[in-house]
């Protein structure tokens, strides 16, 4: 019972001392909520990526809190280096209901487990965890994110994006994922949610670090305006662009500055008011984060294998870590500072600024900033700390700091015209009236309303400042220059245009500069501005006397006209520049109204009741004596006097062609009076010749032209008869009647010396010139009939015969000064002068109409054409003919007029270039057709002879009448090319006819299109049936032969002829090849890449051939003019060296067709008779190479025997080729020449062999694989181990070493023979350094000694003898030899293990004790 209780004593001690050790803190974890920094890891540019409205793009980040990456699950937030963050823990599962978390959790598991946190997976795992965020969970959604990111950056490429998404989420199974929680620690409202996927993989063997840098950027805005002055509360809107680097800001400007962190919002963007000083400040200051860098500790560092850095370094490639290539930490910091360097280089930050306003009604915006102007701000304009603190904070330069970005805007005011339009306050239309005009009218601008101070400034409309002047009405009007709308000016009339008085009016303008947004506003004011006219009254008295003693009288009823003498006539004028004046009972009469200022005409139009004398025209001047405006509206008053009438009488001889007065002498006239019964009676006159009175009853002109009465006539009728002409014209009018009275209006009034009026009345006497008559007509070939010879077409013609022709031009000049018969110096035509146009069958054209001289008659039967033309020389030319023919060589023709007498008004031609009638005929010749077809290789410039061409018309043929005399496409004749390949038709041809293109209806019209279809050719080429056209149109008067060549172009037949390598079909040159016919003659010959080798047999045109020729294009020879459907072998006669002789290939040609195009057919013909179409018309020959096969292998096998130095020489001993043996054998391949003899010469074995004999062959010519075959023997070299003293003894389990330069190169034992062998080891002709390097048991090792290797196949044998050392102690085995594991002192092995091993020895302790216990008290 007692040893009962002593067991269960021990058992609890020993479950008591087993809970105290699992008491023991073995990794136990207390958890709570962790406090971290964040911090970013620069991964480079990855490209954008679109997730709904949002996108991450540009330089990626990488975030991680306390080393480790996580994600950001808010897209578009900020996260900046440094921020505090406080976790939770969660955990994700791939069946929850909540898509987001069960996908997020598959995203998770992907990227930890199956990805092992690498870093490329890592960026798949953030887009797409921005998906589910987002709401973006579907398979498309994430499918066409996965391929966002694998189409920028290439990462796991090998796989599509659909195999992407079935590896991340197609997982049949239930994954976990745990996580932390990231949420932001520190006071800003925007901020990341970030998460942090737990487990995965071990920690790396690495250590990690990153680093930040603040850099800083400036921009000062200073806004004046044009003068250079600050102007304060002008808006500006600056946003920056990079916001995913901005981590803070300061905006100074009107009011507060504006401060605060870049929180997150996708963009900055401020909206500021210039300060009194005109300025607004911005400071930036970015954060940029440097890639992840790795380094491994110095102390693990220095212990690492090459192996041990290589898988180090394929661990940080995996997650995308950089690193130095000795993997030191100073290297990763130099790389890491190298980082932030370069990124401080390639800074380029963007600012959009805009001026919101121009903070005033009277400036504009700037321009250039009205929309937002981008400032790019660089590395220039950057910097950082310097010891700590900014640099323009320990200058105090603050905003005005050297590599602050400045930005100078200047506002611009508005300016504007002022127009002033001048008006007239006295006039009906407020128009000037009279001879005034309110241009001129000078104007004035002030800057005060007491006109004291001129405007100094204004601007033109380039907004160049100049100096103001004075403004002139011009038009009615005047605009300023420009003005600023923030001024007000005060215009004031300084000068009055003539018959004006000045306006004192002052006008004050102010331009609202709201009204309008341009800088330059012409005509923003317009101002009337009025002024008075001067003006006055007419009044004129108006007698008759005939001279004697008496009171005149008032001439009641007389009429009177005043008007304005510029408006030149009564009609023309207003209201207030002309009057009507009738003189009253009292002799008087005045205007009803005030006239206009200006210079007037006063025009008597009637006589009162007498007949008497009217005044002549009166100059009256109103208004020009006006000074003041007190004396405006004054009367003008003035007095006539006039005697009875009666006058002279002028008769003027005109030219009723010209209306010009003949100044030609001896036309004579009488006068005769006709009385109150209408008698005549002649009209006789005295003057006094000096010596007596002379009775005067015919008048006859001077060279003047003109008579005129030597006394005055009474008032009556009369008449007036020419009784004689002037030369040159013709008498029109018997007589003519004249009315002698004041109401004559012919009646003028003149003065003589002494100062006394007469009146006189002039006439016209009106005779008509003389003219020229010609008559033209035109004739000429027109087209009748076709006669046509079935049999014999080449004898076809067209037939042509002499007709009238109309529609013919000729042009008449004048060959002299056609002068006018008045004598006045006038020409009609000058010298050289185009007079007429005369189209036959139509009429006459003249330059000039002279009157009723130049006209002309037609006869509709012939097409003559009569003209009438002035007296005078002329010349007829024939300068363009009707279409379709041809000037004659006399195509000018002399024509003269002359006058006969008074009464013969029509005169003919005097010379002798017309007919008796004065006809002038005409005949011109037809241009004529010149047609020739030119038969021309298509692709070399050669002539094909021996063609048969028949040529048609295209169109119905018309004769000259309408009349259909050939359908289209009836043939015309038939032609045969000579040996250039040329012929020519020998019948005419009709023309197309003139207006043939335009004409809708082309009946009766020819087309003058023909066409030539190819009948036969030399089968050297193909014949081709297109219709080869020619169009045959007239071309100009000058063109006797109308040239028209047709040019065929066909194709030869062609063939490519290639001879090729069989290994790669490349171009083989050097073989001589031939093509021979069916009947063996050689067409031609040439060596392959050999272009001057090529011969042409000189029987080519006897055999039939056409233009045979060849080239060499590529190495293929290009063969043209070979017959069709002949048959033809080409055949190798020599092949290239390295070759063998290819066998014969018979061809044929035949014509082809591809794409509508003729093409040739290569067809081969195979031995069996098969045919075999080739592409591209090329017949391809191939020759294979000459292959020999090298193979070196050992004596007792087949297996190839590497390291062997190998040469094949020719007969002469040039090497041919070298190589050394491989574990295949050795091809030479197109080097060998068929025929030839070589030697195949081992130059030095491979080590272990002997070198074998020299082989001679000799190459076959065939393509096949030729076989030589060379067998090396091994070096045996064996070593015979005996006693010394008993030389028959043999000694096994000795061990000798070969050493060739102090290495090892081969060990052998002796067997029970005693012999050692080395097979196949050693080196023929080297010395290796033999060592017994174990004697047998009881045996001392011999020393070492030297043997050099004989270079043979036969076995080489070593005799060594050892000496006797006694019984041999053998060796204690070591313990590590055995294969087990030896205890090593400083190994750390299990606690708990231990621990267990003492209390289980302790248990069996007690109870041995207790059993001996046992005994003892069983033994008593």
């Amino acid at each position: 019972m007692k040893s009962k209780k002593l067991v269960n004593k021990l058992l609890s001690v020993l479950m008591a001392v087993i809970m105290t050790i699992g008491l023991i803190p073995m990794g136990s974890v207390i958890v709570k909520a962790d406090t971290k920094n964040a911090t970013l890891s620069n991964l480079g540019e990855l490209g954008t990526v679109k997730i709904g409205n949002k996108s991450e793009s540009g330089t990626w980040y990488q975030t991680e809190i306390a080393g480790t990456p996580v994600f950001c699950m808010d897209l578009g937030k900020a996260c900046h280096a440094g921020d505090v963050y406080v976790s939770s823990d969660d955990t994700y599962s791939s069946n929850s209901s909540n898509a987001k978390k069960a996908n997020e959790a598959k995203i998770g598991y992907w990227y930890s487990v199956t990805k092992e946190k690498s870093t490329k997976a890592w960026v798949y795992a953030q887009a797409l965890m921005w998906s589910c965020e987002e709401g973006n969970t579907s398979k498309n959604n994430l499918t066409d994110v996965i391929s966002q990111v694998r189409k920028n950056t290439g990462y796991y490429n090998s796989k599509s994006a659909a195999d992407l998404y079935d590896e991340i989420f197609g997982i049949t199974t239930t994954v976990t994922c745990n996580v932390k929680i990231w949420k932001y620690g520190g006071s800003g409202e925007y901020r990341q949610v970030l998460m942090e996927i737990k487990g995965g993989p071990v920690e790396y063997d690495f250590e990690r670090i990153n680093d930040t840098l603040v850099y800083r950027q400036r921009i000062t805005i200073d806004k004046t305006d044009e003068d250079g002055n600050p102007v304060a509360r002008v808006p500006f809107e600056v946003t920056a662009q990079n916001y995913k680097e901005l981590y803070d800001y300061k905006v100074n400007g009107w009011g507060n500055a504006e401060t605060g962190d870049a929180d997150g919002d996708s963009v900055f963007s401020s909206v500021a008011e210039t300060d009194s000083k005109g300025r607004i400040t911005y400071k930036f200051n970015y954060q940029i984060q440097s890639k992840n860098y790795g380094y491994v500790k110095a102390s693990d560092l220095k212990n690492m294998t090459a192996d041990d850095k290589k898988a180090v370094k394929e661990k940080m490639d995996d997650k995308n870590i950089t690193y130095a290539s000795n993997l030191t930490q100073t290297g990763a910091k130099e790389l890491m500072q190298a980082d932030l360097d370069a990124q401080m280089k390639k800074i380029s930050n963007q600012y959009a600024v805009k001026e919101v306003g121009a903070g005033s009604d009277d400036m504009l915006v700037n321009s250039e900033y009205e929309n937002g102007k981008i400032i790019t701000i660089e590395s220039a304009g950057s910097w950082t700390k310097v010891n700590g603190s900014w640099p323009e904070t320990a200058d105090k330069t603050y905003a005005d700091y050297g590599k602050t970005t400045k930005l100078g805007i200047v506002n611009k005011y508005k300016k504007a015209t002022i127009v002033v339009n001048k008006k007239v306050e006295n006039t009906s239309d407020n128009t000037a009236h009279g001879d005034t005009s309110v241009d001129g009218a000078v104007y004035r601008m002030y800057t005060d309303a007491a006109c004291t101070n001129p405007v100094t400034t204004v601007y033109d409309a380039n907004g160049n400042a100049k100096a103001a002047s004075d403004y002139t009405i011009k038009n009615g009007t005047l605009e300023t220059d420009y003005i600023r709308t923030k001024d007000t000016v005060y215009i004031k009339e300084i000068k009055a245009p003539e018959g004006f008085f000045l306006d004192p009016t002052v006008h004050q303008i102010k331009v609202e500069g709201s009204q309008f947004d341009v800088e330059y506003k012409a005509e923003a004011v317009i101002e009337d501005s009025y002024e008075s006219e001067k003006k006055g009254f007419f009044e004129v008295y108006k007698m008759s006397s005939d001279g004697s003693t008496g009171p005149a009288d008032f001439e009641e009823g007389a009429e009177f006209q005043i008007y304005l003498r510029s408006n030149g006539s009564y009609d023309k004028c207003k209201d207030d520049e002309h009057s009507t004046l009738t003189i009253d009972k009292k002799g008087s009469a005045k205007t009803a109204s005030a006239l206009a200022y200006g210079t007037y005409v006063l025009h008597q139009t009637k006589t009162g009741a007498k007949d008497t004398e009217k005044i002549d025209d009166q100059i009256i001047e109103i208004g020009k004596d006006i000074t003041s405006e007190g004396l405006n509206y004054k009367t003008y008053t003035y007095l006539y006097n006039n005697k009875p009438f009666e006058a002279y009488l002028k008769v003027v001889k005109k030219d009723g062609d010209t209306d010009k007065t003949v100044l030609k002498a001896n036309t004579k006239y009488q006068i005769y009076k006709v009385n109150k019964d209408g008698s005549e009676t002649k009209v006789v006159q005295q003057y006094s010749n000096g010596n007596k009175l002379v009775d005067i009853d015919t008048f006859v002109t001077d060279e003047s032209g003109e008579i005129m009465t030597v006394k005055a006539l009474k008032s009556g009728q009369y008449k007036i008869y020419e009784i004689d002409s002037a030369s040159g014209l013709v008498i029109k009018d018997e007589f003519i009647d004249v009315t002698i009275g004041s109401d004559n209006p012919n009646y003028t009034s003149w003065t003589d010396l002494e100062g006394n009026s007469h009146a006189l009345v002039t006439v016209n006497y009106v005779n008509k010139e003389a003219k020229g008559k010609l008559t033209l007509t035109k004739s000429g070939e027109i087209l009748k009939s076709f006669n046509h010879y079935v049999s014999e077409p080449e004898n076809n013609k067209f037939v042509f015969k002499t007709d009238y022709l109309k529609g013919q031009k000729f042009t008449i000049y004048a060959a002299e000064d056609i002068v006018t018969q008045d004598n006045q110096g006038t020409n009609w035509f000058d010298k050289g002068e185009k007079v007429a146009t005369v189209t036959t069958g139509n009429g006459a054209e003249f330059t000039k109409q002279c009157s009723d001289i130049t006209t002309s008659t037609v006869d509709d039967e012939t097409g003559a054409v009569t003209i009438y033309l002035p007296l005078g020389k002329y010349t007829v030319k024939e300068e363009e003919t009707l279409y379709g023919y041809v000037i004659p060589d006399k195509n000018t023709w002399d024509i003269e007029f002359k006058w006969n007498d008074a009464k013969t008004d029509v005169v003919s031609n005097l010379t002798k270039d017309t007919d008796k009638e004065g006809n002038l005929n005409i005949k011109n010749e037809r241009a004529k057709a010149d047609v020739e077809i030119n038969k021309k290789d298509m692709t070399a410039d050669l002539g094909v002879a021996d063609t048969v061409f028949n040529f048609y018309t295209k169109n119905d043929i018309y004769n000259a009448n309408g009349e259909l005399i050939l359908k289209a496409d009836e043939l015309i004749t038939t032609v045969k090319t000579d040996k250039n390949g040329k012929a020519s038709l020998n019948t005419d041809l009709p023309l197309m006819s003139e207006g043939y293109n335009k004409a809708e209806d082309k009946t009766g019209l020819n087309s003058g299109d023909y066409y030539f279809v190819e009948d036969k050719i030399s089968d050297s080429y193909y014949i081709d049936k297109t219709p080869v056209e020619i169009h045959l149109e007239y071309k100009d008067a000058k063109t006797a032969k109308i040239k028209a060549e047709a040019k065929k172009l066909n194709k030869s037949t062609e063939i490519k002829l290639s001879k090729v390598k069989l290994t790669d079909s490349t171009e083989l040159a050097g073989a001589s090849l031939k093509v021979s016919d069916v009947n063996g003659n050689e067409i031609i010959s040439w060596i392959s890449g050999n272009a001057d080798s090529i011969k042409i047999t000189d029987k080519a045109d006897e055999l039939g051939y056409r233009n045979l020729r060849a080239t060499m294009v590529n190495g293929n020879i290009v063969i043209n003019g070979l017959l069709q459907n002949e048959v033809y072998e080409m055949t190798e006669t020599r092949p290239a060296d390295g070759y063998a002789t290819a066998e014969s290939i018979r061809f044929k040609l035949t014509e082809g067709n591809a794409n509508g195009e003729v093409t040739t057919v290569a067809t081969v013909i195979g031995n069996d008779g098969s045919e075999s179409v080739q592409p591209e018309n090329k017949v391809v020959m191939k020759d294979d190479t000459i292959k020999v096969n090298f193979s070196k292998t050992k004596i007792t096998g087949s297996k190839e025997l590497p390291g062997c130095k190998l040469e094949i020489t020719d007969e002469n001993g040039n090497v041919i080729e070298k190589w050394t043996s491989g574990k295949k054998p050795y091809i030479v391949e197109g080097k060998l020449v068929a025929g030839k003899t070589y030697k195949f010469t081992e130059t030095r074995p491979a080590d272990g062999y002997a070198t074998a004999k020299s082989i001679k062959f000799t190459v076959s010519d065939t393509g096949e694989i030729q076989k030589v075959r060379m067998k090396d023997d091994t070096i045996k070299v064996e070593v015979l181990k005996t006693d010394k003293k008993d030389k028959d003894k043999v000694l096994k389990d000795a061990e000798f070493t070969f050493k060739l330069n102090g290495k090892v190169v081969a060990k052998a034992t002796t067997n029970s023979k005693g012999i050692a062998k080395i097979y196949g080891k050693l080196a023929a002709g080297k010395t290796y350094r033999v060592e017994e390097s174990k004697a047998p048991e009881g045996y001392k090792k011999v020393p070492a000694f030297d043997y050099k290797v004989k270079d043979t196949g036969d076995i080489q044998t070593i005799k060594v003898s050892d000496e006797r050392s006694g019984d041999a102690t053998p060796a204690t085995p070591n313990w590590r030899d055995s294969g087990a594991n030896s205890p090593q002192t400083g190994e750390v092995s299990n606690p708990l293990f231990w621990i267990t091993l003492f209390l289980i020895s302790f248990v069996g302790i007690v109870i041995s004790r207790y059993k001996i216990r046992k005994k003892d008290e069983e033994a008593n």
